[in-house]
């Protein structure tokens, strides 16, 4: 049985048909969703319940965890979960950094600042709620899956570069160090509990914004839904859960 906890990449934002509470945007493309369905045409039966919600910190898995019944919670023997990015302000850094009409360069340096001095703190909360979600699933293997790049290569000039300030640089060098310090939380935690990280780093290469591939990236231009924006679409969410499988097997 396989439950979904975290933000809003686990949620499924900018992946469409959503269902379930208002502003979480669960959607039935995400791709926990998908790798379930590929496990039940393996003649797999496996429930599954989806709790993360956009715009989520670390802190609201203890929230998400309560939802469940100890009963259920017991029968768990999946769980995937994404956690993060909202600790270190990702949608301000979009609005700030990227968004015609919002983006100011002043303000985008001192949101991708803050989030530099602030990821350390992101390491110890991953590694916290990995232990209370072991703990409380006990039977549960965790998936800490990664979050990708989102920006290819961007031109150093256009609305990728602020006045001479490289945001979409300095945003793929923030990604690198989130991909770190999950890495390392992860890696400790499995020394107590069993946990796998699920980079996903490089794995959208060029299908990124910018990328000369078929996006699978929402942008700003592609949907008026601002909770979507610099999220994975449908292909992203297809292509992860194939990922997750070749990584994890059934």
């Amino acid at each position: 049985d396989i439950a979904v906890f975290g933000d809003s990449l686990s949620a499924g934002n900018g992946a469409t048909n959503y269902y379930g509470e208002k502003g979480c945007y669960t959607s039935k493309n995400v791709y926990a969703l998908k790798y379930k369905r590929k496990l039940r045409k393996k003649g797999y039966k496996a429930s599954y319940r989806n709790l993360a919600c956009s715009g989520s910190k670390t802190s609201a898995i203890s929230r998400q965890i309560k939802k469940l019944t100890r009963k259920t919670r017991r029968k768990i023997d999946l769980v995937f979960v994404s956690m993060g990015a909202n600790d270190i302000y990702f949608e301000d850094i979009v609005k700030q950094c990227f968004v015609p009409g919002l983006k100011d360069t002043f303000t985008c340096e001192i949101v991708i600042n803050t989030a530099f001095a602030l990821i350390g703190q992101v390491k110890i909360k991953m590694e916290k709620k990995i232990a209370q979600l072991a703990k409380r699933l006990p039977n549960a293997r965790i998936v800490l899956v990664g979050y990708p790049y989102l920006l290819d290569h961007c031109p150093s000039e256009g609305i990728f570069s602020l006045g001479g300030y490289p945001s979409g640089e300095q945003v793929r060098a923030l990604s690198l160090l989130a991909h770190s310090v999950a890495s390392m939380a992860s890696r400790i935690s499995n020394l107590s509990y069993r946990v796998d990280y699920v980079s996903l780093l490089d794995k959208f290469k060029h299908h990124e914004i910018c990328g000369y591939k078929n996006p699978w990236i929402r942008n700003y231009a592609d949907t008026a839904i601002t909770a979507e924006w610099f999220h994975p679409n449908k292909s992203g969410h297809s292509f992860i859960s194939r990922y997750l499988v070749n990584r994890l097997g059934y």
